[in-house]
């Protein structure tokens, strides 16, 4: 039994079909999907068909992270202040490029899942964690330790961290997937894991896929997503090509700025003054001009 799992595509379409290509070449038996699909990069309906397109030849399983979360949460409020600048403009122009159905199936995944088949170990798998799905449990050894002991089974896969981690206790093991579209492992290919029952045990190895991300980054210029998400999307370029991650590097910075400057933040979104001051302390377009 041969199993792919994937988690933290973020729209990134290039990088899933490389990976996906790579899959149906090396006789994997199922597809295992950790959450985060969309927003971030371009053209989520681009990733979410490629996706749809495997729920035929193989199976799959699907569990929800906490971009679907957001988008879901911000679809019921009544209280929609999203608006095209740094802190919510990628989300936003993703949630205006779904559709009703799209976030209904979002809505119908679980963030939870154990996975039993046949006569095979089970395996429990999760976006942040077991109960929430922007959770970072990662390197925490006392809740590793909690979720591992509240799961019926001996393996919990997660995403949330956009790199690989493996943390055994006892005869129990943690592991932290990498992610497909945005790792920040300072890698720039695609990642997954590749998980095998062999010697009457599941072993799991990170998969790295190489992918055309100047292909990318010129659909980045050609479409409408950084006139849109401004510092935060040519972070996400920034990403892209270094594996260095730009982006919570300038969040951090504007928020940390913005608090010595006591300034009030609405519903916590950063006014666009202090992620411009953010991005040029850190050079974000010089490395950008360097690089692309």
């Amino acid at each position: 039994m041969k199993l792919a799992l994937l988690a933290d595509i973020h729209g990134n379409f290039t990088a899933l079909e490389e990976c996906l290509n790579y899959i149906d070449t090396n006789n994997y038996d199922g597809l295992v999907f950790l959450g985060d699909y969309i927003s971030d990069c371009l053209y989520p309906q681009k990733t979410l068909e490629l996706l749809k397109t495997r729920t035929q030849g193989y199976k799959t399983w699907f569990i929800r992270g906490n971009r679907e979360d957001y988008i879901i949460n911000y679809h019921n409020s009544n209280n929609k202040k999203w608006r095209y600048a740094s802190s919510t403009g990628a989300v936003l122009y993703t949630y205006e490029n779904l559709t009703e159905a799209d976030i209904k199936t979002f809505e119908s995944m679980p963030i939870c899942m154990n996975i039993s088949i046949d006569y095979y170990p089970p395996i429990t798998i999760c976006h942040g964690s077991p109960v929430k799905s922007n959770e970072w449990i990662c390197g925490k050894d006392e809740l590793m330790k909690k979720y591992l002991d509240s799961i019926d089974a001996d393996y919990l896969f997660c995403g949330h961290t956009h790199r690989y981690h493996k943390y055994v206790f006892e005869n129990k093991e943690i592991v932290f997937v990498g992610s497909v579209g945005l790792p920040t492992n300072r890698q720039t290919n695609a990642q997954f894991v590749s998980l095998e029952y062999i010697n009457n045990k599941w072993q799991d190895e990170l998969i790295s896929i190489p992918y055309d991300r100047e292909k990318l980054i010129h659909e980045f210029k050609k479409s409408e997503i950084l006139k849109k998400s401004l510092v935060w999307g040519n972070s996400i370029i920034a990403l892209i090509k270094t594996g260095t991650d730009m982006p919570m590097q300038c969040v951090r910075r504007a928020y940390q700025i913005a608090s010595e400057d006591r300034c009030f933040m609405e519903d916590g979104i950063i006014p666009e003054i202090y992620w411009k001051k953010a991005a040029e302390e850190l050079n974000l377009y010089d490395i950008i001009e360097e690089i692309v």
